[in-house]
């Protein structure tokens, strides 16, 4: 959709790595938000994705709690 692209283009994105064993928890928590990711690919220790560059900046302030086993 246009509406979707419209801030990719204007403001431009980030593409990062996040490197965490519970990554399902990070993406629960841009959910929770509203921070928007695309392009995710799982790797073995994480995953590649991409953001815009103001969701980005709202990105570094998430911290996931880490299970101790």
């Amino acid at each position: 959709m246009l509406i979707e692209r419209l801030p990719r283009f204007l403001g431009g994105w980030v593409e990062f790595e996040v490197k965490t064993s519970d990554i399902h928890s990070f993406l629960n928590s841009c959910l929770k938000k509203n921070i928007t990711v695309f392009n995710v690919e799982f790797t073995d220790n994480g995953a590649k994705m991409s953001s815009s560059v103001c969701d980005y900046k709202r990105l570094q302030k998430i911290k996931v709690r880490r299970k101790i086993l």
